[in-house]
C-alpha cells in the first residue's frame, strides 16, 4: 500500500513538473554513461565529469547508470531498435527514481517497525516520507539527492541492525559504496560506524573500498588515493564561495543556521512540531533498539548537519535530505505517544486528521511541489524578499504564454538559469539578446541575485506585459521592447 501510494504522487502528471536544468546534464551523462558500458568502451569514464577541477561534482555513477537504461530502453528516437520510443528522455530518467524512492518509502516502514515494534509509528514514518512535497518533488527530479538519502539510510540500517555481522559488515560497505559514488558526502555515513563499533567498522572499510575499486569506473590508480583526492577536491571547491539570497540579502556564504531554517521551513508544518516535541513526549519510551534510535541516528544527524553547514557553499533543503527520513520518524514516534493519551476510540481520528492535513498541503502544491513552505512562513510573496523562490523556474508557463499571446514570435530573449531547458518545451529561436529582441523573459531569481546586470537594471522600472506567478511566487517577468 505505501509503495503504491508513494507511486501515485510521484508519478501522477509527471511531465507537468517543470525540468530542473540538471536534469539536462544528467540526462546526458546517464545516456552517455549507459552506453559506455553497453559498447564497453570504459576509457569514457577515465576523463569523466567528476574529474573537474573548477567546480563540484557528484560522481552519481548508480543514478547515471539505471537512468541511462531508462533512457535506452524508454526514450523517444533513441539509435536503438529496444527503445519502446514512449518518454521523452528527461521524463525516461525520472522513472528509475520514482520507482527506487517509492520502494524505500515501502522499505522505510519495515526498517521503522524493526527499531519500534510498532505498526502504527512505521505507517506514519513510511506515509510522511511518500507524500512530503519536498520528498515528491526530488523523487520527479533525476538528480542525486534522494538516491544519497536512500543507500546511506540503508548503508546505517544495515550496520546496526542487522544481527548476522558477516552479512551486516557486507551490506553496510556496499551501500556506502553507493552513497559515496553517489555524493562523496556519502562518506560521512563511516563516522558514526567508527565512533560506536570501531572494530567492526574497520572491516566494513575495507569491503567499502573493495567494492569501490570495482564499481568506481574509469579509475586506475590506488583506490584509497583517489578516493582521498576526489574527497580533498570537493571538499576545497565548496568552500568557494556561490551566490545565493537568504535573508533579504545577497551572500557567498550563509549563515550557520541556514540548513536549520530550511528544515523548519521547508518540511510539513505538524510533523516539524511533532520532532521538536519528541524529547519531551519520549524520555520513559523503550524500544528494542533503544540505542540505535536514541543515541546513533541523533549523532548521524548532528554530525551531518554540521558538516555541511561549516562549507560557503550552501544550495537549498535538498543538500541535507539524508536526515529528512528520521526527522519524520521521530515525528511519527511524538505523534503515537501522544495519541495513545487519549480514548482508544479518538485514535483513528487523530490519525485521520495528520494523514488528511499532510494530503491537503502536498496536493495544494501540485505539480511545483519544490516550492513547498510551511505554515511558518505565512506568505508565500512576502517570504520572497527574503529568499529566492523558484530558482531555475518559470520556462513551462513564460512559453505557454507567449504562444497563446504573440504566435507569430518566433524568437525570443531569455535571461536566466532555466534557457537550457526551453528546447524542450518550445521550438523558438533563443538568444539573450535582450536590446534587439521584440519579447524578453527575466527570471525573478536573475533580477534578486544579479541587481547589477544591465539588463535588470533597464527593465527595473519597466512595465512587464505579463507577470509569470505561482501562489504569489513570481517566477519571471516578460517585456516587450518597441
Amino acid at each position: 500500500m505505501i509503495f503504491l501510494i508513494a507511486l501515485f504522487f510521484r508519478l501522477y502528471k509527471l511531465n507537468e513538473t517543470e525540468i530542473y536544468p540538471d536534469e539536462i546534464t544528467w540526462t546526458v551523462r546517464s545516456r552517455e554513461s549507459f552506453l559506455a558500458i553497453k559498447t564497453g568502451n570504459f576509457d569514457y569514464f577515465k576523463d569523466a565529469w567528476w574529474n573537474k577541477s573548477n567546480d563540484t561534482e557528484a560522481i552519481n555513477l548508480p543514478t547515471a547508470i539505471i537512468s541511462g537504461a531508462a533512457i535506452f530502453f524508454l526514450a523517444k528516437g533513441q539509435p536503438t531498435h529496444y527503445s519502446l520510443n514512449m518518454l521523452p528522455d528527461y521524463l525516461a530518467a525520472r522513472i528509475p527514481i520514482i520507482f527506487l524512492t517509492s520502494i524505500f518509502a515501502a522499505i522505510f516502514y519495515f526498517i521503522a517497525k524493526k527499531i519500534t515494534k510498532n505498526s502504527y509509528i512505521a505507517l506514519l514514518s513510511a506515509l510522511l516520507i511518500s507524500l512530503d512535497p519536498t520528498s515528491i518533488a526530488l523523487s520527479r527530479w533525476s538528480l542525486a539527492d534522494f538516491p544519497l538519502t536512500i543507500w546511506m539510510s540503508l548503508s546505517l540500517t544495515s550496520f546496526f541492525l542487522i544481527k548476522r555481522n558477516k552479512l551486516s559488515i557486507a551490506l553496510s560497505a556496499f551501500f556506502a559504496c553507493l552513497a559515496f559514488l553517489t555524493k562523496p558526502t556519502g562518506l560521512i555515513v563511516f563516522i558514526p560506524f567508527i565512533v560506536f563499533s570501531p572494530k567492526k567498522s574497520l572491516i566494513s572499510i575495507v569491503l567499502f573500498l573493495i567494492f569501490t575499486k570495482f564499481l568506481w569506473l574509469g579509475q586506475n590508480q590506488n583506490i584509497f588515493f583517489e578516493i582521498y583526492s576526489y574527497f580533498i577536491r570537493q571538499l576545497q571547491l565548496s568552500n568557494t564561495p556561490f551566490l545565493t539570497f537568504f535573508q533579504g540579502k545577497i551572500t557567498g556564504n550563509p549563515p550557520f543556521y541556514y540548513y536549520l531554517q530550511q528544515i523548519f521551513t521547508r518540511l510539513l508544518a505538524l510533523p516539524i512540531i511533532l520532532f521538536l516535541v519528541y524529547p519531551f513526549v519520549a524520555k520513559k519510551i523503550k524500544f528494542k533498539q533503544s540505542n540505535f534510535i536514541k543515541v546513533i541516528i541523533p549523532t548521524f544527524m548532528i554530525i551531518y548537519l554540521i558538516i555541511l553547514s561549516i562549507p560557503a557553499k550552501k544550495l537549498g533543503v535538498r543538500y541535507i535530505f539524508p536526515i529528512i527520513p528520521w526527522v519524520y520518524l521521530y515525528s511519527a514516534i511524538s505523534a503515537y505517544e501522544i495519541i495513545i493519551k487519549f480514548k482508544t476510540k479518538y485514535h483513528i481520528f487523530f490519525y485521520s486528521l495528520i494523514f488528511g492535513s499532510i494530503v491537503f498541503a502536498t496536493i495544494s502544491y501540485f505539480p511545483n511541489y519544490y516550492l513547498y513552505r510551511n505554515v511558518f512562513v505565512c506568505k508565500l510573496q512576502n517570504f520572497q524578499e527574503k529568499e529566492v523562490l523558484g530558482l531555475c523556474m518559470g520556462v513551462k508557463s513564460s512559453l505557454e504564454y507567449i504562444h497563446k499571446n504573440y504566435p507569430t514570435i518566433r524568437s525570443i530573449a531569455y535571461l536566466g538559469c532555466s534557457k537550457t531547458t526551453i528546447p524542450y518545451y518550445s521550438s523558438l529561436s533563443i538568444s539573450t539578446d535582450w536590446k534587439q529582441e521584440k519579447l524578453i523573459v527575466v527570471e525573478e531569481s536573475l533580477t534578486m541575485l544579479s541587481p547589477e546586470l544591465e539588463a535588470v537594471q533597464y527593465y527595473k522600472n519597466k512595465k512587464p506585459i505579463y507577470i509569470n506567478s505561482w501562489r504569489g511566487i513570481v517566477l519571471s517577468r516578460i517585456y516587450y521592447n518597441n
